[in-house]
């Protein structure tokens, strides 16, 4: 990664922060991880009623469409999708979302912001913050969060943290 990525941290050795993060990775004990999380599953499968087991956000992209496929499908876990509509969407997003919807046997709830909002947000983001995206990222964390209160989700299964895997804050 490039010093100039924002957040982005380098050592005493010049080593960046995204690349102690893959070091990281292979100190973990994936199958004992992945027991945890299948003990968890068969606790939480079927506690909320007749509700979801658990909130998976998806862009419709493949990993988190590789989430809802392993919560729905190996966990067997009743799954909502929660998406936060991106301003311009892509076809093959689109498809995706249908798709998975239809392949996977998930619910799915779109969220999106008034467009005129978020243009008034992505303005102050750009020229206060630096960063025109600063809304989208607030809105999704804030959306998916408000979903599993809504819907007494037990569990949300997150994708990757851009700032753990790419250096950042």
């Amino acid at each position: 990664m490039p010093n100039t990525k924002p957040g982005l941290t380098l050592d005493s050795d010049g080593v960046c922060s995204a690349c102690h993060s893959v070091e990281r990775k292979h100190l973990i004990d994936w199958d004992a991880r992945a027991a945890t999380l299948k003990k968890m599953c068969d606790e939480i499968r079927g506690t909320n009623g007749n509700g979801y087991d658990c909130i998976v956000p998806v862009s419709g992209g493949k990993d988190s469409t590789y989430q809802a496929y392993l919560m729905s499908q190996v966990y067997g876990l009743k799954v909502l999708c929660v998406n936060v509509t991106a301003h311009l969407q892509t076809f093959e997003g689109i498809y995706n979302l249908n798709s998975m919807v239809t392949n996977l046997g998930v619910d799915l709830i779109k969220i999106g912001v008034r467009p005129s909002v978020q243009k008034q947000i992505r303005r102050y983001a750009l020229f206060e913050l630096g960063n025109p995206n600063y809304a989208e990222h607030h809105v999704v964390f804030a959306a998916v969060a408000r979903a599993a209160l809504f819907y007494g989700a037990p569990l949300v299964v997150w994708g990757e943290d851009i700032a753990t895997e790419f250096g950042g804050k």
